[in-house]
């Protein structure tokens, strides 16, 4: 009886090692698996790629509504014209719309930051990054609105294009002379 338990005892060890040894990956398995992902991402990248450009686009469109949105908040809030301009240093008006701009209380309306007349700096926006545009077919080189809110210039839009002038992928903010800015997809040019 003895010697029938240990044999018993022993088997399922028995078995327990070689399916031990049984377990894991062969080379065979590895290739298949490193070939379907190659397949996957060969399909999925280009897409993915399209999507960050896409969400780029709309990020920056986004960050243009909230700075004219804010501007528009100030004019009331302080009860004072308050203007946008283009500004390459984050201290005065030069430059290109894609370096930057500004938003500032601008007391005497001229659309410059003047310290000497009381204008001062509300907020520094950066600019738009390289494989962006900023196009726009409003009149001045500055927007404002007035303590009421509405927009000091006439009406027009600004929109924000991929460098290969895409219009379909654009965005295009309208500005009416009410002052409340708002936003669409797609523009008529990228020109």
């Amino acid at each position: 009886m003895t010697l029938t338990t240990i044999t018993a005892n022993r088997a399922p060890m028995d078995r327990k090692k070689s399916s031990l040894r049984q377990q894991g990956i062969t080379m065979p398995e590895i290739l298949i698996v490193m070939l379907i992902m190659s397949v996957l991402v060969s399909i999925a990248g280009p897409s993915l790629s399209d999507l960050v450009k896409k969400t780029r686009l709309r990020t920056e469109a986004d960050r243009i509504m909230t700075s004219l949105n804010y501007a528009r908040s100030e004019a009331i809030k302080l009860n004072s014209t308050v203007s946008l301009c283009r500004s390459s240093n984050g201290t005065a008006c030069t430059g290109d719309w894609e370096d930057g701009w500004l938003v500032f209380r601008d007391i005497d309306g001229d659309g410059a930051v003047d310290n000497s007349d009381g204008d001062s700096v509300l907020a520094i926006y950066t600019g738009l990054p390289e494989n962006l545009r900023f196009r726009s077919d409003l009149s001045s080189n500055f927007l404002s609105y007035h303590a009421d809110g509405s927009y000091a210039g006439g009406a027009g839009s600004i929109r924000i294009c991929p460098s290969d002038r895409e219009t379909m992928n654009a965005w295009t903010i309208f500005q009416s002379s009410l002052g409340r800015p708002r936003i669409s997809k797609g523009a008529n040019s990228c020109a």
